[in-house]
């Protein structure tokens, strides 16, 4: 089933896709400069893009030297005008995946609609990628209906079909997906390979009327086959375990045939896969778009929050509110201007007081926010660092309708650090993002430890881990206390989203805390898509054993025998009677 590609999660996936892009337009393009009119210059400047492009994928430092260098060739006028417009086309689609790279998504739309502008000269597989790029640029801005409709002009292509149903769903259309879906699997002959629309479609059909087969045959979608997959392999992982718990609730009276799926083999690139899906709870953009989350957090309930929210605005009630000290001064105190939609730290800017009060008289208008800094901070080796703390939460909590939601926190966790060393006052009020950004997508290497590590420092130094630790467990019990209260039960609930809340899928957070030199932790950012893949060795321990525990852990709750977990999972979620779960519950505040 197709897992949308989330923001906070471009590294691998936008790797293999680049990588198999360039297999077939870096070659055509080299072929092309080499029987074009332009100069050897010239020429040689575009074969070092395409080139560039290529190694991008790996390497975010020569991603933003591929922009640059795609950039000014653009630009040149000259150059323009002697390429013809396919190949103009298909420079743009490279562009465009460069800043996609480099988390410059408003951008790449941009880059992307010149592309399309061209559609007339562009192959279908040039257009088809910049559609696809385009659409998918659009969704992680949060940019949703945009994203869906660019999606439907390729109304035959199961990648965008099942793209622009995910938008919809993120939007809580159910019946919009549904539709979307069903007009395509319809299109297709039966023995066309459409898993990821087909499953999206029965995970929906079970939502809305408790069984993957529609009793009406003027509305029937799916194959009489699909009650119990015929191909186990091609069957989504989350698929299989909306059947198997759509059966245990009792929405289908026939029993669920496990033996289908014995021998399963599940890898953790799969678990995390999970976490991307479109069946989550879509009021969650409420905590992911940063100006929603600040209104959330700074609102009727500040009260709850000053003491791990910094100061921040996002409207001129607030701008008129703030205090940015002495205006002929710019002050020891440093802000952060963050786009309300960016991710991975892209497009953050440091300023001082006075270039934040600028700012903030002349461009917030409710469409960013400006954040105080969490001065002075606490370092490690010298550098700042921030936590990546994991919380595990199912919709409804325990039992649909509870009021309080079902939170679990992890244990195992990571801090990051920032890239530069900044151990003066001077250094320490910089403006360079390196010395401040602690996000591993920024940076080609990366310094991250585990919560062990900094447990250890805590410990040599003789600081109380445990009232840190208890701190960042009360920040995340009320932030989402007040979505419960504030978003979720004052909104009319669809029947979907209440039964969606029954199947007990999880979804796994990843909140952001900056330390302070009194060792009071501040929430900075909450990642409804944190990326769960491993990057490399030291972070690979931390999230296997989250994507472990988590799965093990709503096993349990959906009360799911050893053979059902087993026949959904093979051996991945096996108990190693020497490992504890990471997992502990979050009591109520």
């Amino acid at each position: 089933m197709m897992m949308t590609l989330p923001r906070r999660q471009l590294s691998c996936l936008v790797s293999i896709l680049l990588y198999h892009h360039f297999a077939f337009v870096a070659i055509t393009l080299c072929d092309a400069f080499c029987a074009s009119t332009i100069s050897p210059s010239t020429k040689k400047q575009l074969l070092q893009a395409v080139t560039l492009t290529k190694q991008s994928a790996a390497n975010i430092t020569v991603a933003h030297l591929a922009c640059e260098t795609w950039g000014s060739l653009l630009q040149q006028e000259n150059t323009i005008t002697k390429l013809n417009q396919e190949i103009r086309g298909m420079c743009l689609v490279l562009y465009g995946s460069c800043l996609v790279r480099t988390g410059r998504d408003d951008q790449a739309v941009a880059e992307f609609q010149k592309a399309l502008e061209l559609t007339s000269l562009l192959s279908p597989e040039h257009r088809q990628e910049a559609v696809l790029g385009r659409a998918r640029a659009l969704q992680r801005l949060l940019q949703y209906e945009q994203a869906k409709e660019q999606f439907l002009q390729l109304p035959f292509v199961e990648d965008a079909v099942c793209g622009a149903a995910t938008c919809a769903l993120r939007i809580g259309r159910v019946q919009d997906s549904a539709t979307i879906l069903r007009q395509f699997v319809k299109s297709q002959p039966l023995s066309a390979g459409t898993s990821q629309a087909r499953d999206m479609l029965q995970i929906i059909n079970i939502l809305t009327t408790g069984s993957d087969a529609e009793q009406s045959k003027n509305n029937t979608i799916i194959r009489k086959d699909a009650e119990t997959p015929a191909d186990p392999a091609s069957t989504s992982l989350l698929y299989k375990w909306v059947h198997c718990i759509a059966h245990k609730l009792g929405y289908q009276p026939q029993d669920v045939d496990l033996s289908a799926y014995q021998g399963t083999t599940v890898s953790y690139l799969e678990l995390a896969q999970l976490n991307t899906s479109p069946f989550d709870d879509h009021l969650l953009v409420n905590l992911d778009d940063k100006v929603l989350l600040h209104k959330l957090l700074s609102g009727h309930q500040r009260h709850l929050t000053r003491d791990f929210w910094p100061e921040g605005m996002v409207d001129k009630r607030e701008v008129a509110a703030a205090n940015f000290g002495d205006k002929n001064n710019d002050g020891d105190d440093l802000w952060i201007h963050k786009a309300r939609n960016g991710y991975g730290s892209h497009g953050n800017v440091v300023l001082t007081s006075r270039d934040a009060r600028k700012m903030a008289q002349t461009t917030i208008n409710g469409e960013s926010l400006l954040q105080k800094m969490v001065q002075p901070a606490l370092l490690l080796q010298g550098r700042k660092f921030s936590l990546r703390i994991y919380v595990v939460y199912f919709m409804g909590g325990t039992k649909v309708g509870k009021a309080s939601p079902d939170l679990h926190i992890s244990s195992a966790g990571l801090v990051k650090m920032a890239s530069v060393q900044a151990s003066t006052s001077t250094e320490l009020n910089s403006l360079d993002v390196q010395v401040h950004m602690t996000n591993s997508g920024r940076e080609s290497e990366m310094i991250q430890r585990d919560l062990d590590y900094l447990q250890h420092i805590f410990e040599t130094n003789g600081w109380s881990f445990q009232a840190l630790w208890s701190k960042i467990s009360r920040a995340v019990r009320s932030s989402l206390d007040i979505y419960q209260d504030t978003v979720v039960f004052q909104t009319v609930l669809s029947p979907e989203y209440q039964r969606l809340a029954q199947f007990g899928i999880p979804k796994i957070f990843g909140f952001d805390f900056v330390v302070d030199e009194a060792r009071n932790p501040w929430l900075i950012e909450i990642n409804r898509f944190p990326g769960m893949e491993a990057r490399d060795d030291s972070d690979q321990p931390v999230k296997h054993q989250v994507l472990r525990d988590t799965w093990r852990l709503a096993s349990i709750r959906a009360n799911l025998s050893d053979a059902e977990t087993t026949a959904l999972f093979g051996d991945m979620l096996l108990v190693d009677d020497h490992l504890s779960s990471c997992l502990e519950p979050i009591p109520q505040a």
